[in-house]
């Protein structure tokens, strides 16, 4: 199944761990919640030291009805929750990397950590803020024999009468009438759909990927191996940081 990857610019980043957050409310106050940064120290990864670290984030949804059990009593229902949780790699150039959760539930770990630290005074304060990739220029370095290949882009901003959002795919689609016509609308590129070299598994010549103008990778292929997802995500990303706005 489809992994995804987010990488941000890492502000500010504790220091002492665990670090736990204000307990945090849902304008309930029978609904409180806290979240914990936990230090699971070196990843797998080879080719330089990215830290680990893990992340507890239990999200409540608020509710009130009624509840009647096998006996037939009827009992009062206040609210359900879940724990989750998603990972957390540091680089050693101060980006992060989140995986192992959805996405939406990653940007909800972040926004409360960020809230939830921002008293804790020096050291312990957690703050990221969200990558922008100028995948234009991007697409230039790729064509020019980098990474892999482009094999499709989502085009958003388009200058164009009765297109607002649109998609090429093809083999040689950055040749195309229509990427050249999108490119002369002043359109933006919001993701580009990649097809680059299998670093885990000989016998399958490429692996395909999507990456996002805000820094979302996505794999479509579950790699198993912390080390080889890494692997797939950091020679991206290096690249990415080279054209960042």
């Amino acid at each position: 199944m489809p992994q995804s990857i987010i990488m941000q610019k890492l502000i500010s980043f504790p220091r002492e761990f665990p670090v736990r957050t204000n307990t945090m409310g849902t304008g309930d106050n029978r609904l409180m919640f806290t979240s914990e940064i936990r230090e699971l120290g070196v990843s797998e990864y080879t080719e330089e030291t990215i830290y680990k670290y893990q992340v507890l984030h239990p999200i409540g949804n608020a509710f009130e009805g009624k509840g009647i059990i096998e006996d037939g009593s009827e009992h009062e229902l206040i609210a359900v929750s879940r724990d989750e949780t998603f990972n957390v790699f540091k680089t050693q150039d101060d980006f992060l990397l989140f995986t192992d959760a959805k996405k939406a539930v990653i940007e909800h770990g972040i926004k409360r950590l960020t809230e939830g630290t921002y008293n804790h005074g020096e050291g312990n304060i957690f703050k990221s803020e969200k990558v922008t990739i100028d995948l234009s220029s991007l697409k230039e370095e790729i064509q020019d024999g980098a990474l892999g290949r482009i094999r499709g882009g989502w085009w958003r901003g388009l200058q164009i009468a009765d297109v607002e959002v649109a998609y090429l795919g093809g083999g040689t689609v950055t040749e195309s009438y229509y990427w050249n016509t999108y490119e002369e609308s002043e359109g933006i590129i919001s993701a580009l759909r990649l097809d680059i070299p299998n670093l885990m598994d000989d016998e399958n010549e490429v692996l395909k990927v999507l990456l996002t103008k805000e820094g979302n990778l996505v794999v479509y292929k579950d790699i198993p191996t912390e080390r080889h997802l890494l692997e797939v995500a950091m020679t991206i990303f290096n690249l990415a940081k080279n054209h960042l706005e």
